[in-house]
């Protein structure tokens, strides 16, 4: 429609050019005509001027020849009297109107100078000038009556060239304004159009061009893809399929600013151009993840170490306004026809590959197999069913004990939830809390967690705390103190007693929005702990940035004390650095009565594990279904 549009106004341009050159031409005509005219009308005025004043001498001529005088006396005496200045010739006629004498123009325009007799001519034949010359007759009276007509001829040369010469430059000037006057209406008009060709033009380029980076968007790389799919039988070749993320840019994004982050993606596929070949299908699927297909590959064998060296190519640190920034890409691999044979369905298999590639650690590249896309469909059918779990109130809580090594004193407990399937039984977190953060339901999930925890907590000895794992995606929905307070408040559980672990990710994400709420949930009483330490980027910026009551070490060092003696010095340091901070210090996954010895040597404050316990549900009845009944929950002071 753009398009057809853009051609009709073209159609103006030629339109106003031939419009324009009949105007000119028209100009010129117009003054042609006019000069003849005016020229016309004044060559007889002058005519007419000047038979006036020859009149009295041609009558003078013709009374002073005598009778029965000569043509040769004839013809000199009119000489003497008309031939003068611009008079150049004359005829003379009788009543009849047949010649007696003239003095003629030769086809040059000169006057003839030989007098002739021509009779049975009628002297009204002529009209107007004839060439540059003009003429005029009167009556010659002879005693008292008409003797004859005479013709002057009059030489309006100079005047014919002053007329002309007037108006051929009034003409030129005409001309030129109205060439003039087009080119300009012409000039705007061709910039209309072209501002409009230049608009649609971008529409057009935006529409199937990403604004920011300027690769084709979805809609352009599935038309060139579904192409090059048809033509693989015919060229027996092989099209891969890489659908790319990067790693963590959702953090970097929401720490440095989106400015910050647009300029990385547009260095990112700037790289990414510079290191395919310009047959390939590049495109900018969304957010941070991008495609490239690969067309007329002769076999898979190549594509494994290309995609490596990709992955490790736009893994390279990225310059942005000074700063370095640091990051990695994760690669999934689908391959046509042997994956699939429809461009939708390609794009599928390659984006269950990149999520395998993410959950297993980032930073690296993993084919499609058939097993993924089982998984994918158990994931998809576990989403559908852990909203239905929600409503119907399938979720329980296990706590797992926290005791002081120094005095063997039981602290409190970490609330885990278990979701209590009606067929399936117990499910472990690890199986869907992944699920509940994709979908958003860890969200109304985390606000059941903390309303269950104090209400069990309440319940507890006064001096035993409840530790709650909340969400990066609670924090972002920003309600965080506002759920605190309010849960605190109807629940009638101290914030004292209240224990709010977080993990390092949460702080990369928005560290000054995270670290204000944060602080008013500590100056509200309750206790901030950094959990995992040691498994994520571990930057003592965090530590310094917010005074955490209490830090987490992970498990997967406690596991190794005394096997590698890195995690011992380690384990060491993080004890040491955060004594130094006024922390509390708690280890995880203590499971031997050595590892708890060796911690205690070294001053660590709190242990949690197997060695004091499994986690233990508070209750073995189970939901009532959509009836919602209630829970009993038994009071777990006297575990």
């Amino acid at each position: 429609m753009i398009a057809r549009v853009g051609k009709q106004n073209a159609v103006l341009i030629p339109i106003l050019v031939l419009f324009g050159i009949n105007m000119v031409l028209s100009a010129i005509n117009i003054t042609h005509w006019m000069a003849r005219d005016n020229f016309r009308s004044f060559s007889e005025s002058t005519a007419s001027d000047m038979v006036q004043q020859l009149k009295p001498r041609a009558i003078a001529a013709a009374a002073s020849l005598p009778s029965g005088a000569t043509l040769a006396e004839t013809r000199r005496a009119f000489d003497g009297a008309l031939l003068s200045g611009t008079v150049v010739a004359y005829d003379l006629f009788d009543l009849d109107g047949r010649f007696i004498l003239f003095s003629s123009l030769q086809p040059d325009g000169s006057p003839s100078s030989d007098v002739q007799i021509v009779g049975g001519r009628d002297r009204f034949s002529g009209s107007g000038p004839t060439g540059r010359y003009s003429h005029a007759e009167f009556v010659i009276p002879e005693n008292g009556s008409d003797a004859g007509h005479l013709r002057i001829y009059i030489d309006q040369s100079n005047a014919l060239e002053l007329f002309y010469a007037t108006h051929k430059n009034f003409a030129i000037i005409s001309a030129l304004f109205l060439a003039a006057a087009l080119s300009l209406l012409i000039y705007v008009v061709w910039s209309r159009l072209k501002e409009q060709w230049q608009a649609e033009s971008r529409i057009r380029h935006l529409a199937h061009y990403d604004g920011l980076t300027d690769l084709p968007k979805r809609e352009l790389f599935f038309d060139n893809l579904s192409y090059a799919m048809s033509r693989l039988e015919d060229d027996r070749t092989v099209i891969a399929l890489l659908c790319l993320d990067i790693d963590n840019f959702k953090q970097i994004n929401d720490a440095m600013g989106h400015a910050t982050g647009d300029a990385l993606l547009k260095q990112f596929a700037e790289r990414l151009q510079d290191n395919t070949r310009k047959s390939d299908f590049l495109c900018r699927l969304g957010g941070d993840e991008f495609a490239v297909a690969l067309r007329g590959l002769k076999s898979a064998e190549k594509i494994l170490p290309f995609a490596n060296r990709l992955c490790r190519t736009l893994g390279k640190p990225y310059t942005v306004d000074g700063h370095e920034i640091a990051t990695t890409v994760s690669i999934g691999v689908a391959m046509a026809p042997m994956d699939s044979q429809d461009a939708p369905a390609l794009l599928k298999c390659a984006d269950l590959a990149l999520y395998r590639s993410k959950s297993e650690g980032r930073n690296t590249v993993r084919f499609f197999e058939d097993e993924m896309d089982v998984a994918f469909q158990r994931r998809l059918q576990l989403g559908q069913e852990l909203k239905s779990a929600i409503d119907a109130n399938q979720f329980v809580l296990y706590y797992q004990r926290q005791y002081d090594m120094k005095t063997g004193r039981l602290t409190g407990y970490e609330a885990l939830v278990r979701w209590a399937h009606p067929t399936k039984g117990i499910i472990a977190p690890d199986q869907f809390i992944p699920v509940a953060e994709e979908t958003g339901l860890i969200i109304p999930l985390s606000q059941w967690i903390l309303h269950r925890a104090c209400t069990d907590a309440k319940a507890w000895e006064k001096d035993r705390k409840v530790a709650i794992n909340l969400s990066p995606l609670q924090f972002m929905a920003g309600n965080v103190v506002d759920l605190v307070v309010a849960t605190l408040k109807r629940t009638g559980f101290p914030a004292s007693r209240l224990e709010l672990e977080i993990t390092e990710s949460l702080l990369m994400s928005n560290t000054p929005r995270v670290t204000k709420e944060l602080g008013k949930l500590k100056q509200m009483g309750v206790h901030i702990v950094l959990d995992d330490f040691g498994t994520g980027y571990s930057s003592l910026s965090y530590l310094a940035s917010f005074p955490f009551d209490k830090i987490k070490i992970d498990r997967s060092f406690i596991g190794n004390l005394k096997s590698n003696p890195m995690a011992d010095v380690i384990v060491r340091a993080i004890i040491s650095l955060g004594h130094d901070l006024d922390m509390t210090i708690t280890a995880e996954g203590v499971e031997t009565k050595e590892q708890e010895a060796i911690l205690r040597s070294w001053g660590c404050d709190q242990g949690q594990g197997y060695l004091y316990g499994r986690p233990t549900a508070q209750t073995s009845a189970k939901p009532a279904g959509k009836n919602k009944a209630a829970v009993a929950y038994p009071s777990l002071s006297t575990a």
